[in-house]
């Protein structure tokens, strides 16, 4: 049996929302992947991870910090601008 991993989806919105609708719901469907919440500063776009990922809506969050608090994940992906890569990348080590 494959090992099933625990993500966080970081960034919805633009490329995040290709991320949630073509690239992981294979690897969902193939048992790989389990998303446990998803973050995005926009609260609009959160709509994405609910619609491709079923996540409910109280697994997506604007605040980043209270995403991995509240989830525990074995990786996240990082899709926001590159400007914002090192601070993401900085709470998901510190939650490590």
């Amino acid at each position: 049996m494959t090992k099933k991993y625990r993500m966080i989806q970081v960034g919805t919105g633009g490329q995040g929302n290709g991320w949630c609708s073509r690239f992981l719901p294979p690897n969902i469907a193939d048992g790989r992947i389990e998303p446990v919440a998803a973050v995005d500063v926009n609260p609009d776009v959160l709509v994405n991870a609910q619609q491709h990922l079923g996540l409910p809506p109280e697994k997506c969050y604007t605040d980043i910090e209270r995403a991995f608090d509240e989830n525990e994940a074995d990786f996240c992906t990082v899709v926001v601008p590159p400007a914002f890569h090192e601070s993401v990348v900085d709470v998901a080590l510190a939650h490590d």
